[in-house]
């Protein structure tokens, strides 16, 4: 009699060892899924600010591109008027200096964009 006491109180202690493995599983699987979680935001939040400074790039070398063009037309232009007399290129000059301003538009936008001062002394 002694041995179907031991049989019968086998099984009902396996019975409970599955719930408490059941239990731990479902507590492990909530983890894992939590971690996934916390992984996948950090993923969008990096990717975010990685959008954000790749686009702020973009724009500074579209600004630092305007300067250059800027900077270009000053100087053929007066170059040119200088060997030829021609008032033409005075005039193209006088126009990218006073109302064109690609370069003041470059420069303002660079300032906005957050140019360090060790940068701008670069482009002064």
């Amino acid at each position: 009699m002694k041995q179907k006491k031991k049989a019968a109180g086998k099984p009902q202690e396996r019975t409970m060892g599955q719930a408490a493995m059941l239990k731990k599983i479902v507590k492990d699987t909530y983890c894992i899924v939590g971690v996934g979680v916390a992984c996948l935001v950090l993923f969008i939040g990096m990717n975010v600010a990685l959008n954000s400074v790749n686009s702020k790039q973009l724009q500074n070398t579209m600004y630092l591109d305007q300067y250059r063009l800027g900077s270009k037309t000053l100087t053929s232009d007066v170059r040119s008027y200088a060997v030829t007399g021609n008032q033409s290129y005075y005039d193209a000059y006088m126009k990218e200096l006073n109302e064109d301003k690609n370069r003041d538009i470059a420069w303002e936008g660079l300032k906005k964009n957050g140019l360090k001062q060790n940068e701008r002394s670069y482009l002064q």
